[in-house]
């Protein structure tokens, strides 16, 4: 039940993942559940767990929001 109440923000996201083409070295979550990730960004990543963890990180900020 503690866990519910933690993640009911959650209920009813339509998670998508935008990749946009600029230079920025960036990534961030809006609270409708896009995670934005530019391509200056995974131009600096090496496999596909660090791309991951990204996903991860932004999915987290939205969870603690």
């Amino acid at each position: 039940m503690g866990s519910e109440a933690a993640t009911s923000h959650f209920d009813g996201l339509n998670w998508e993942i935008l990749v946009v083409d600029e230079s920025v070295v960036n990534a961030f979550c809006t609270s409708d559940g896009k995670i934005v990730v530019f391509t200056g960004l995974l131009q600096h990543l090496k496999s596909n767990a660090e791309i991951a963890t990204i996903i991860g990180r932004e999915v987290l900020y939205l969870f603690n929001k």
